[in-house]
């Protein structure tokens, strides 16, 4: 058994994977994807001295597909520099209803989801060189875990979505964890 390994569960309303190749019409994957899952991890506890590597992601609960229509606006919002420079060239965006800028865009997402994400946590080249070892990184990511504390509110990859982080345990065998739906697991290489 690896010290190393912390398992979390997380679930949420609405959850929005995006595909890469659908970038207008947002679609989800089916399942949340490896940089998903260890956007999470770093959004309970970050540390340049330390990274994590997605060993498994278990379905716990699937999920439905729904889709819902946004209002979005086209434009870009120029540099903070250009107005400062000159503020007459700066054009405002109107959002909301009868904007001209405005427009329907549609997503197909997850909601009521749920997971167990596995990872294992690393030194980076910089923890390696500094004195304090794992262990104080360790005792750190479960205090935070389990007092649903977290470094910044991880959004799922869908702004109307919320999401609850639940009691960060270390790594028990598969045998002990309840799986509804299936399990989907991955090696990473270094």
């Amino acid at each position: 058994m690896n010290v190393n390994r912390v398992t979390v569960r997380v679930w949420g309303d609405y959850a929005c994977f995006t595909r890469p190749e659908m970038k207008v019409e947002r679609v989800s994957y089916p399942v949340m994807t490896p940089s998903a899952a260890r956007g999470i991890l770093e959004a309970i506890f970050w540390e340049p001295q330390i990274y994590y590597l997605i060993e498994a992601i278990r379905i716990v609960r699937k999920g439905r597909w729904f889709s819902f229509r946004r209002n979005e606006v086209i434009s870009v919002i120029g540099g903070a520099q250009t107005w400062i420079k000159d503020p007459s060239k700066v054009s405002y965006i109107e959002a909301g209803g009868g904007a001209k800028d405005g427009t329907q865009r549609n997503m197909l997402a997850l909601q009521d989801v749920e997971y167990l994400i596995t990872g294992e946590v690393r030194l980076s080249e910089l923890g390696k060189s500094s004195l304090t070892g794992l262990s104080k990184y360790l005792s750190e990511i479960h205090r935070r875990a389990k007092g649903g504390k977290c470094f910044h509110r991880p959004a799922w990859e869908c702004a109307n979505s919320r999401q609850i982080l639940n009691g960060l345990k270390t790594h028990r065998p598969l045998s002990s964890i309840a799986i509804q739906t299936g399990e989907a697991s991955m090696t990473n290489r270094v």
